[in-house]
C-alpha cells in the first residue's frame, strides 16, 4: 500500500474515529444521568478527570519510541527496531507499576484534597484503584502497539478506537442497567481496553511489526539516551500545549469571571471540535514525512508538506469563515438563547482557529526531523506571551482580549519559528514555504468570507433552526467547492480527483463485464 494511501485510509478511520467518540459522549452522559444521582455522576466524573491525566506519565516516551522506530523499521529483525521496543518496555512497566500503587494508596489522600463527600470516600477509592488498573494494563501493553503508527497503520488503531467505543457503550448500558451503578464506568472501560489492546497487539504481530525470537537486540546506555534524550523534548513540548490551551479558561474565569467562563465553555465548541477534525489532515500524515526524512527523500517531502500545508490551510479557512459567519448563532439555537456573546469574539476565534492549525503544519516538523531542540523554550514563552497579554487585554476587551493575546503568541512564537525552521531545512526563503504555499488559501478565504455573509445574512432573515440548519449546509457545499477550486493547486486538485475516482466503484466495467 503506497503513502498515499495508508494516509486516506488514516484520514479517513479517523474521522469515523472522532465521530464514534461523539456519539459515544453524546449518548453515554444522559444514559449515566438516568441510572446515577447528580451526586454519584459528579464522582464518576471526576475520576475520570483524574485517570485521565495519567496520560501525562507518559512524559513523552510513547511518542519518542513511536518516531524512533521509524529510523529502523525497514529492517525490524536488525536489533536496533527490537532494541528501541525492549527498552521501552521497561518504562512502561515502571510507569504501570507506579500509577498500580498510585492508585492502591492514593485514594484516600485524593479524595481528601478534592473534598469528595465523606460518605462517597471508600467508592472514590475503590474507584480510583480500579480505573488505575486498568491504567496500568494499558501502559504495560504499549509497546505492542506502538510500531502500528510508525509502520503508518494509523488506521488500524482508528478502527479499534471504534470498537472500543462501541464496546464500551454496551457494557456501560448493561452494567447500569444490572445495578452496579458507578462500576459500570470501570466495567466499560476495562472491556474497551481489553478489545483495544487486544486487536493492535494481535495486528502487530499478524502484519511482521514484531522481531521475531532471537532478534530483539540488546538494551544499553546509548539506547537509554536516545529515547529519553528525544523523548524529554516532546514532553516539555507537550506540557507547553496542555498550558496553552488549558489556561485560556482559568484567564477568563479569573479575569472576567465565572459566568464568563461558562459562555466561553459552550461557545468554543464548535471551534475546537474543528480544530480537532483540521489537525488530524497533518497527525496522519506524520509517519510518513518522517519516512520520508528516514530514507533522505527530501524533495518529494517538501513538495508534500506543501500540499499538506495548503489543505490544511484551506480546510482551517473554511471551518474557521463558518464559525464566523455562524457560531454565534449556532449557540444560540443550541442553549435556547441563553448563551451568547458578541460577533467579532467569533472572528477572533475563527482567526486563532487558522493560525494555529496552520502554524503547527510548519513547527511540527521540528519533531519528525527529531531537533525540537529550541522550539521547545519557544512554546513555553508562548503560553507565558498567552497570559501576560490575557492579563494586560482581557480587563479591557474581555473574550476578545484572550483571543488575540493568543493569536500574537502563535505568531511571534509558533509561526515564525516554525516558518523559519522549514525554510531552513530546505534552503530556500521564508516567503517560498509560506506566501508560495498558502496564496490559494488566502485567497479562497477572502472570496468565501463575501460569500458566506452574504447567505447568512439571507438566510437567517428566517430565524429558526431550520433556516439556520439549510443555510449552514449551503455555505459549507459552496465553500468546500470553492476551497478545492480557489484554494489548492492544480497537481493537488489533480491528485485528489485521481484518488477520489480510486475509491468510487468501476461501474462502467462492471456493468459491461455483466453485459
Amino acid at each position: 500500500m503506497s503513502r498515499a494511501k495508508r494516509f486516506a485510509s488514516a484520514l479517513a478511520s479517523g474521522y469515523l474515529a472522532l465521530a464514534a467518540n461523539a456519539i459515544y459522549t453524546v449518548l453515554s452522559i444522559p444514559l449515566a444521568l438516568h441510572y446515577l444521582t447528580r451526586e454519584e455522576f459528579g464522582l464518576w466524573a471526576v475520576v475520570g478527570q483524574v485517570t485521565g491525566y495519567f496520560a501525562l506519565l507518559d512524559f513523552g516516551v510513547g511518542a519518542s519510541v513511536a518516531r524512533i522506530l521509524i529510523d529502523y523499521k525497514d529492517n525490524v529483525n536488525g536489533g536496533e527496531y527490537g532494541a528501541t521496543l525492549k527498552t521501552a518496555s521497561l518504562f512502561f512497566v515502571f510507569q504501570a507499576v507506579v500509577i498500580f500503587f498510585a492508585g492502591l494508596f492514593g485514594g484516600q489522600l485524593l479524595a481528601g484534597l478534592l473534598q469528595v463527600p465523606q460518605h462517597l470516600h471508600l467508592a472514590f477509592q475503590k474507584l480510583m484503584f480500579l480505573q488505575c488498573c486498568v491504567a496500568a494494563l494499558s501502559f504495560l501493553t504499549t509497546p505492542f502497539w506502538l510500531p502500528l503508527w510508525s509502520h503508518q497503520r494509523s488506521d488500524l488503531v482508528n478502527l479499534t478506537y471504534v470498537a472500543n467505543f462501541v464496546v464500551n457503550g454496551v457494557v456501560l448500558w448493561i452494567g447500569l442497567q444490572a445495578g452496579l451503578r458507578y462500576y459500570s464506568l470501570v466495567l466499560a472501560n476495562l472491556f474497551g481496553a481489553l478489545v483495544y489492546i487486544g486487536s493492535t497487539t494481535s495486528a502487530s504481530f499478524r502484519f511482521g511489526l514484531i522481531p521475531s525470537s532471537g532478534h530483539w537486540g540488546k538494551i544499553s546506555v546509548a539506547k537509554f539516551r536516545e529515547i529519553f534524550g528525544f523523548s524529554r523534548d516532546v514532553f516539555v513540548l507537550q506540557i507547553a500545549n496542555q498550558f496553552i490551551s488549558a489556561s485560556q479558561i482559568i484567564l477568563v474565569s479569573r479575569l472576567i469571571g465565572l459566568d464568563a467562563a461558562a459562555v466561553w465553555s459552550v461557545c468554543t465548541k464548535s471551534f475546537t471540535l474543528a480544530q480537532q477534525i483540521v489537525f488530524k489532515i497533518y497527525d496522519f500524515a506524520n509517519a510518513g514525512f518522517s519516512e520520508m526524512v528516514v530514507r533522505r527523500e527530501l524533495a518529494r517531502f517538501r513538495d508534500r508538506l506543501a500540499q499538506i500545508t495548503s489543505i490544511t490551510a484551506v480546510a482551517a479557512g473554511l471551518f474557521a469563515v463558518m464559525g464566523a459567519c455562524g457560531n454565534r448563532e449556532l449557540v444560540y439555537f443550541w442553549t435556547s438563547g441563553k448563551v451568547t456573546w458578541a460577533w467579532e469574539v467569533d472572528v477572533a476565534a475563527a482567526a486563532y482557529l487558522f493560525c494555529t492549525c496552520v502554524s503547527r503544519c510548519y513547527a511540527g516538523i521540528t519533531g519528525i526531523f527529531k531537533q525540537i531542540g529550541m522550539f521547545k523554550y519557544v512554546s513555553l514563552l508562548e503560553g507565558l506571551l498567552v497570559v501576560s497579554g490575557s492579563l494586560l487585554l482581557a480587563p479591557h476587551l474581555h473574550f476578545l482580549g484572550v483571543f488575540l493575546a493568543a493569536i500574537i503568541a502563535n505568531v511571534l512564537c509558533s509561526g515564525i519559528y516554525g516558518i523559519n525552521f522549514v525554510a531552513a531545512r530546505f534552503a530556500t526563503s521564508a516567503s517560498t514555504v509560506t506566501l508560495g504555499w498558502i496564496t490559494g488559501a488566502i485567497r479562497f478565504i477572502v472570496f468565501f468570507s463575501v460569500l458566506a455573509a452574504l447567505i447568512f445574512w439571507v438566510g437567517l432573515r428566517f430565524y429558526n433552526f431550520p433556516s439556520f440548519a439549510l443555510t449552514a449546509a449551503l455555505a459549507g457545499v459552496v465553500g468546500s467547492w470553492l476551497g478545492f477550486q480557489v484554494g489548492l493547486g492544480k497537481n493537488t486538485r489533480a491528485e485528489l480527483l485521481a484518488a477520489g475516482k480510486k475509491l468510487v466503484p468501476k461501474w462502467e466495467t462492471l456493468h459491461s463485464q455483466h453485459s
